[in-house]
Parts: C-alpha cells; structure tokens; sequence
C-alpha cells in the first residue's frame, strides 16, 4: 500500500513535466532550435524580406524562385529511379554557383 501510494505521488508530480514538454517540443525541434521540416513558400518569403529588407517589386521575383525550387525539389524526391545519394549529387550539380 505505501508503495501504491508512492508510486502514485512520483506521477502525480512527473505527469505536468511530460505534458509541459510535449507542449514545448511542438514549436522547437531537436536542442531548442527551429522545427526541422520545409517551410511553406510565403513563410520563407517573409522571412527573406525582413532579413534581406526586400522591395515590393523583388518579392514577386523572389517568391517565383522559390516555388520553382520547391517545385524541382518535389520531383526529384519522388523521382524513384535515383537513390538517395545520386538525389543529393544531382542537386548540387543543379545548384546556382556550384563548380564542378
């Protein structure tokens, strides 16, 4: 009975710890920083204009270019008849100021 009752005090007392990091653990990803995952194309655009101070007339420009990324990158993940590593080489081998 005494063990019964301790047992159910450590949960009582652990269960808002484990709640309280799941909840925190939504908006951060691995160590604390920013969730791991693509953001969507507005998102990143907004990001690039408060970062870059980018005018009316570049974000047009620059929100083409990141749907036309997001859009190559897409087909080359389902792309099934690579394997991973040929995806990845053929990336930087298509990337903007990449030698080689």
């Amino acid at each position: 009975m005494k063990k019964l009752r301790y047992a159910l005090l450590i949960l009582t007392l652990l269960s808002p710890v484990g709640l309280f990091a799941q909840a925190d653990a939504s908006d951060h990803g691995p160590a604390g920083g920013p969730r791991r995952g693509m953001m969507s194309v507005d998102d990143e655009l907004n990001m690039l204009s408060e970062r870059l101070a980018l005018t009316d007339a570049q974000k047009p420009q620059v929100k083409t270019i990141l749907q036309d990324q997001r859009d190559q990158m897409k087909k080359l993940m389902e792309d099934s008849s690579t394997g991973r590593d040929e995806k990845f080489s053929q990336d930087a081998r298509n990337s903007p100021g990449v030698v080689g």
